[in-house]
């Protein structure tokens, strides 16, 4: 005769809950994160700037004399609508379940001026000169914008989109005279143009761990004492 048996083993679960941490580093001190679009170019890979360690331009050494980022040139810089125009961007994926995201920022930098925008938002701005009011045209048909350089730091809490793609960009201008003047390309041998930020995007996302409740291990060993003890009278 054939016998059966059924084992039951009852074990409780505990739901932890807890958060991960992520940390983007935004900074220009690592050129290849950065694409410059202007003179001449398009998403062209930034040059670290070898004159001011940590930023970057559109060339090696910031001046005309340098070696271009690819596509890039001093004339197409010094001539047409965007002429004295950079930008720079670093884009970035938040996860869908990211909170507390947070951009810190310090140390922006530019010569002469740079504005910087998250998704298409002002968010700092600075200038080669120091703290003070301009006036900068972003191009062709676009209006003056109010340029009042600060100290080069903040904290960021709101405009990120949340699962998807964030874009920060530098938008930089040349004009030979800091922060005010007009826009321009290279002047002199001696003109430069570069743009620096040291930054981070922060996030926490939640953890949720289920582990035993303690006591079940117990329980599951429990569990097979009878199976035990039957396969030892069957022997």
């Amino acid at each position: 005769m054939k016998n059966t048996f059924r084992v039951g083993i009852a074990a409780a679960i505990f739901a932890t809950t807890g958060f991960s941490a992520g940390i983007i580093n935004i900074g220009t001190a690592t050129s290849s994160n950065w694409l410059i679009t202007g003179a001449g170019a398009s998403n062209a890979v930034a040059m670290a700037n070898s004159n001011i360690p940590g930023t970057i331009s559109i060339s090696d050494n910031s001046k005309a004399d340098g070696t271009f980022i690819s596509g890039g040139s001093a004339a197409s810089f010094n001539t047409g609508p965007a002429a004295g125009f950079w930008y720079a961007d670093y884009m970035f994926i938040l996860p869908g379940d990211a909170i507390n995201i947070v951009l810190n920022f310090s140390g922006l930098t530019a010569d002469d001026r740079v504005v910087l925008k998250l998704n298409g938002t002002d968010v700092g701005n600075e200038a080669v000169d120091g703290a003070g009011s301009g006036l900068m045209n972003f191009g062709a048909g676009d209006g003056l914008y109010s340029f009042s350089a600060g100290a080069g730091i903040g904290t960021i809490t709101t405009g990120f989109n949340i699962g998807g793609g964030n874009l920060i960009r530098l938008v930089v201008n040349n004009t030979g005279t800091g922060r005010t003047g007009s826009t321009q390309g290279f002047i002199t041998g001696a003109d430069a143009t570069a743009a620096g930020i040291i930054g981070t995007v922060s996030y926490d996302q939640v953890v949720i761990a289920e582990t035993p409740e303690p006591g079940s291990i117990s329980l599951i060993l429990l569990g097979f004492a009878p199976l035990a003890w039957r396969l030892r009278r069957r022997a």
